[in-house]
């Protein structure tokens, strides 16, 4: 970023900062899908014994 013209930085740096919320939001999405399938299979397992 320290090398952007000035007038670019905002640009860039928006982009960036929803670059890192989209990724934010899908890394929290996918770890909340994988613990919900860690439990059911659990539970699952649970039943079978």
């Amino acid at each position: 970023m320290k090398d952007l013209d000035k007038t670019e930085r905002p640009k860039v740096g928006a982009f960036a900062n929803k670059v890192r919320d989209q990724l934010t939001e899908s890394l929290q999405s996918r770890k909340e899908a994988l613990e919900t399938a860690v439990i059911e299979q659990q539970l699952a397992s649970e039943k079978s014994t």
